[in-house]
């Protein structure tokens, strides 16, 4: 069935979800990258995926796909995982992963995966209202892109593209993983920990909550 909090879709009764997004590499550069399974192996390692399988095909749009699989473990889970990355209009990548104890098909995984259609991509307002959730700018902050249709980057300055983190900068999204957020549960100490995995902020130091 269709996910409600990202792009996608989830099968609750086996544990098992696809996650679709944008594709910013595109496929030929991936195919590039991991030309053969040890090379593909070493690049999704250090997301801590052991691939065992890599294998190149057509979408139902004609075009070029890789697919690699393997499992990844997150804690004491073991997740079953496909991933293809697929070029086109709108280079796409969709994962999908179910937990190994659940014993998901590999012949269903796969064949949802070869399934993908590849289509033009709506403009930002269609992209917006897909979005989970509204949102509002307010001055100074713009909606500048939507993310892998599960949230939505508002520069708060000229900037597109801001490097040296010289403008305020938000990011508004949907938890698209994990388990839901306990409401007793501090917001703070989650938006600490979120804050310290976040790529240039990871010695950000809170002065304010």
């Amino acid at each position: 069935m269709a996910a409600t909090q990202f792009a996608g879709f989830v099968d609750r009764e086996a544990k098992a979800s696809m996650l679709v997004m944008d594709n910013q590499t595109g496929s030929e550069a991936i195919i590039a990258l991991a030309p053969t399974l040890d090379d593909a192996h070493a690049l999704f390692k250090k997301e801590d995926i052991d691939l065992g399988a890599r294998t190149e095909f057509r979408t139902a749009s004609g075009d070029p796909c890789l697919l690699v699989s393997g499992t990844q473990r997150t804690g004491e889970l073991v997740v079953d995982k496909w991933i293809a990355m697929c070029g086109g209009p709108a280079p796409a990548m969709v994962t999908f992963q179910a937990l190994q104890r659940a014993r998901y098909p590999p012949e269903w995984a796969e064949a949802a995966l070869r399934s993908i259609h590849v289509m033009t991509p709506p403009g930002q307002a269609g992209q917006l209202a897909a979005l989970p959730f509204t949102v509002t700018p307010v001055a100074p902050f713009r909606v500048w892109t939507v993310l892998s249709g599960s949230g939505v980057s508002l520069p708060g300055g000229p900037l597109d593209v801001d490097p040296t983190l010289s403008q305020p900068f938000l990011i508004v999204a949907s938890q698209v993983a994990g388990a839901p957020l306990d409401p007793a549960t501090d917001p703070g100490l989650v938006s600490r920990q979120h804050l310290a995995k976040t790529e240039k902020l990871i010695n950000a130091v809170v002065s304010r909550q």
